[in-house]
This record gives structure tokens, sequence and C-alpha cells, in this order.
């Protein structure tokens, strides 16, 4: 479970309003130089890691410049050393949801070590696949959840649209 902190109460204020004298970061990322910018972070998350393998923390902020800049975290197991930490940087929000909504979580879960030998017997390696979908399927839905929580607090929304008629299966 995720707990949004929202930094600033009007967001969009807060982006174009900064502070006479902005905020210096240095974000590092992994495997690569680190993102430096002026500004101030206008969201984060904190995460309550639970028995998913791994969790999402994530910071936003507005630079002096007017540019969102996206850190995203993805916690694995409470081990510091394979955390893994992007940085993104976009021009407006709706790059940001959009970045968000298609991140592939799948690709950050750990594949179990020796799974991909081919000595491993068949019905092995189905029920790790299976387990694997599992951990999946718990990981996609927590980060959803959290993305809720983000775009509620950053004001993100659409406007509702039809929806087809729910269908019972009885040719109607």
């Amino acid at each position: 479970m995720n707990a949004v902190t929202e930094l600033c109460v009007d967001t969009l204020a807060c982006a174009s309003d900064l502070t006479a004298t902005p905020q210096r970061f240095s974000l590092r990322r992994s495997g690569r130089k680190p993102v430096r910018f002026s500004g101030a972070k206008i969201l984060e998350t904190a995460a309550t890691p639970d028995a998913a393998p791994l969790h999402y923390d994530l910071a936003i902020y507005k630079t002096d410049t007017n540019r969102l800049v996206l850190e995203l975290v993805t916690r694995r197991g409470g081990v510091a050393a394979q955390d893994v930490t992007r940085v993104e940087c976009f021009d407006t929000l709706d790059d940001l949801a959009h970045f968000l909504q298609s991140y592939c979580c799948a690709e950050d879960v750990p594949v179990p070590p020796g799974l991909a030998n081919q000595d491993v017997p068949l019905a092995v390696a189905a029920l790790h696949a299976v387990r694997l979908r599992d951990t999946i399927a718990r990981i996609e839905d927590e980060y959803r959840a959290l993305l809720s929580d983000v775009f509620e607090v950053l004001g993100i929304g659409e406007e509702p649209t039809p929806s087809a008629k729910p269908s019972c299966g009885h040719g109607e």
C-alpha cells in the first residue's frame, strides 16, 4: 500500500509560482548520470511494503523551467542494492500521466534463478510460471491503485464516456 503525500495544495499554482529561491535537486539514476535541476517537489509516495517481491515509490518535481521530473524507484524485497531508480522529464502533465499509465510493471518482476535451465522439469516450470503470473497481477493491481491516488492528487482525470451495454451472454 502506498500513501501519497501532496506537497503543494494547488499543484498547478505551485508549479508555476515557485519560490524565489528554488531548491536544488540531484536525482541519482541506476547506471546513469544524475539529473540535476532547481525546482520544487510537488508530490511523493511512501510505500508500505507487503508480501509482494517489489513495490514502487515515486516523486514528481516541477523545475524552475516549468518541466516535470518523475523519479520512479522500483524497490525489490527490501534489498537496497536491487532497487532501480528511473528519472524521466516531461513537458506536460499529460505526457507524464501517459508514461505512468504505459509503464510495464511485468518487466520489473524478477524471474527465479535457474528457471530458464533446460533441465527443469516441465511441471516445475509450469508451477513457477503460474506463481510468476500471480505475482505480476498483484504488482500491477498495486501499481494501478497507486496511479489512481497520484492522479487524484494531481487533478488528472477524464470526462465520462458512455460504456457499452452490458451483455448477459443471452444474445441480447
